[in-house]
């Protein structure tokens, strides 16, 4: 299954030998989202508007999915583990998310939160990893061998989701932030 999202439209996706790309069943027409990424069988929406109003820091989960299929339910209910959250000590809007290991990292211009999924009905844990530290734009991080590595706000840098570093030292780092166009 592929994936295509773009903030002004709903989500699209094609199956697997598909032709065609078709618009995301049973998500909501005046909904969207800056980012859509998958962790744990199931889709995650990133920094949601739904009609006029924005939700910045929202995080919205599909009912997991099966081989080859498209999410039942983006509402959750009784009958479907979907989850809508938005993380209340988050200062800002999320800008993307990407997986390490069994957790899905959001992140922020300046801050840093890993998504964990729990096994319960609660489904998943939301937890601050880094404050001063975030990403600069959408796609702007590359996991290898466990690690992530970010080109944040004002620094290069890796983590492994606990221990972070700065990558970029110097007069490379300089000449990095000193002439980018943001």
């Amino acid at each position: 299954m592929v994936y295509v999202n773009r903030s002004d439209r709903v989500p699209w996706y094609k199956t697997t030998g598909g032709s065609t790309f078709a618009t995301l069943p049973v998500w909501d027409s005046t909904w969207r989202c800056e980012s859509l990424r998958s962790i744990q069988g199931v889709l995650v929406a990133i920094n949601i508007t739904k009609g006029a109003t924005k939700y910045p820091t929202m995080v919205k989960t599909s009912d997991f999915t099966t081989f080859q299929s498209t999410p039942g339910a983006w509402v959750g209910s009784t009958t479907n583990s979907a989850t809508e959250n938005v993380i209340g000590d988050l200062t800002e809007p999320l800008i993307d998310g990407w997986p390490l290991r069994d957790r899905l990292i959001l992140y922020a211009n300046n801050e840093t939160w890993a998504m964990e999924y729990r096994g319960d009905n609660l489904m998943f844990n939301y937890k601050r990893l880094f404050s001063n530290r975030g990403i600069i734009n959408q796609n702007c991080v590359a996991e290898y061998n466990n690690t992530h590595f970010v080109f944040g706000f004002d620094d290069i840098w890796t983590h492994d989701g606990y221990q972070n570093k700065s990558i970029a030292f110097g007069r490379v780092r300089d000449f990095v932030f000193n002439n980018l166009q943001r």
